[in-house]
Order: C-alpha cells, then structure tokens, then sequence
C-alpha cells in the first residue's frame, strides 16, 4: 500500500491560520521570483495568455506567498520520523500596484497533479492525487516545500510563487504570544456543541483556545475541514489587523515579535526582509472581501473525502487575480 496514503488515515485534523498568519511575519518583501518558463499552452507561457478569445498579461506588480502548515509535532513520537503533510494550504497574493492584500484557502483535499517520489527521492513522475500530499514526498522539510510550491503553481496555470512558509502544531501557541489576545467574530455554528461559540458571538482568543477555535472539526463528518476555513479567515483578519496596530505604534519591537517567530520556523525570508514587510503593510489594504477559495465540489477518493477543482471557474479566478 502507497506508504503517503496509509498516513492520510490518521485523519490529523491541523489549521490553515497559522501558517496564513505567519504571512505578516515573511510577506511581501519577496523580490520578484524568476524561475524558467512553464507553458500555460502551447503558445503561451504565464506571462502572456489568451483566454476566452483575449490576451491577456501577468501583472509582475503580484508577489504569491504559499503556507504550509504540517500536520506533526516534534512532541509526538509517533510522527517525529515522518515528514507529514501540509493539511494546511493558502497562498497570500500582494498586489503592489494597488496596494491590495488577496487570501485564496486551498482545501487540502483538492485533487490535483503533484509529483511522486520513490524511498531516495527519485521521481516516478506526476499523477493526480490530493494537493496536500506533495509536501509529503520531499526528502525534507525544504524540499517539501518545494514540491508543494510546484505543485501548486502547476494547479494554477504556472503562475510565479516567490515565498513559503510551514509550520508545525508546536508554533501555534508562539504564533498567538505575538499578539496576545484577539477579538474575533464567530462565522459561523461549527463550534457550537464544542464550546458553545455560535455564530455572531464575539469572542477572545488566547493561546489557550486559539487551537479549538482554528483547527478543531468534527472527524466524523464528512468534509469537516471545509467547516473551518470560515473560522481561519475570520482569524487570519482580526491578527492582520491586531499587527498592523502593533507596527503603528510600535515598529521596532513588532518587527523584532514578528522576526523572532519566523526564525523558529521553515521559511526563506530575512530580518530585512520582515522590515521591508512591515513598512509596506501599514499602507495596505486587506478586507474580507478579499478571501478566496478555490472553486469546487467535494466527493470522495475510494474511502477519503475529496476536492474536485471546478476548472473553468478556477481559470476565472486566476485571470481576475493575477492578470490584466
């Protein structure tokens, strides 16, 4: 048996907002990242498409960020030998020209190509299976990254992705120090036979409940993890604008919280990098009306849950966003 399938039985329910969040830590500083062409037809790389009978252009003014968060932590011994895999995706899209700030949730179930390895590494090509799966199959935690990096960029018509970052279950409670405590507005009835929060409610997040309230879901249910991704945007923009408090009032010591975080973290950002961030995020705009998903339907792969990717609405989505 497909030694990365028989993990995805464990069913470790993770969260997508911390690795959301950890984008005000490494974000949009990123030069702008070259990488060889890859072709969105045959005619066309992804700087210059033709799409519904137009042509259209890249706008190189978009910096992608992919997150990661890993289903492990190095407390448990039961996964501390295995790579794990990212059951949390998102990419942060920074559009300098409008100074604009886009969150596109990538279910983890979505089923798409990624690229197998055998026990040393070696490749056994592409194949349809599900995204968060290709984490999985790097040597290590950066070359995990990578693979989900392409991945991901081959899923959207090759665009660019400059940035990763990945975390594990053990960085959440740092995650939340950075902030302290947080208003946040329940979205929606997913937590309220756990904790009583109903959709409405405004309530505190600490470190204390800052896990129950963006990873937990009921493993019983079918498509339990699409539940929560209203909770982990709700977060996600009660810590954006929490930091970006933090900043105005006091740089120097946020950008330090912030450098300290990402530095315990797999990532390839600098400390200037987080500075020149930090001064392009108090201009900034980020509204709720900004979240993404990527359109879909879910079903079901043999006994596991599902994402099918509707392609013509998500080659929609990927034209308004990163084209012009």
């Amino acid at each position: 048996m497909d030694i990365i399938k028989e993990q995805k039985r464990k069913k470790f329910a993770f969260f997508l907002i911390g690795l959301l969040s950890v984008a005000l830590c490494i974000g949009l500083v990123a030069t702008y990242h070259k990488g060889e062409s890859t072709k969105v037809n045959k005619d066309s790389d992804y700087r210059h498409i033709s799409y519904h009978g137009k042509s259209y252009k890249y706008n190189t003014s978009i910096i992608s960020i992919l997150l990661l968060g890993i289903d492990k932590t190095e407390k448990n011994p039961e996964t501390e030998n295995e790579l794990g895999q990212s059951d949390a995706m998102g990419l942060l899209v920074f559009d300098r020209a409008k100074k604009q700030v886009k969150l596109i949730s990538i279910p983890r179930d979505s089923i798409t190509s990624i690229e197998k390895t055998d026990f040393d590494g070696e490749s056994l090509g592409w194949e349809k299976d599900h995204i968060n799966l290709a984490y999985a199959y790097g040597t290590d935690e950066k070359s995990g990254c990578m693979k989900a990096m392409r991945a991901v960029s081959k899923m959207m018509m090759d665009i660019p992705i400059a940035r990763y970052g990945s975390m594990d279950l053990d960085s959440l409670k740092l995650l939340q120090d950075i902030v302290g405590t947080l208003q946040v507005k329940v979205p929606n009835d997913s937590l309220a036979k756990v904790n009583g929060m109903k959709k409405g409610d405004v309530v505190k997040i600490t470190k204390e409940n800052v896990e129950t309230f963006v990873r937990t879901r009921d493993t019983d249910k079918d498509y339990s993890a699409q539940d929560r991704l209203a909770r982990q945007q709700a977060y996600y923009e009660a810590f954006y604008a929490k930091i970006k408090a933090m900043l105005s009032d006091d740089f120097e010591s946020t950008v330090a919280k912030l450098y300290g975080f990402v530095s315990r973290i797999v990532t390839n950002v600098s400390y200037q990098d987080i500075v020149t961030f930090g001064n392009m995020m108090l201009e900034y705009k980020y509204t709720s009306d900004q979240n993404y998903v990527l359109p879909g339907k879910n079903g079901k792969d043999g006994d596991y849950d599902a994402y099918y990717l509707d392609q013509s609405s998500l080659k929609d989505m990927i034209v308004k966003i990163y084209y012009e």
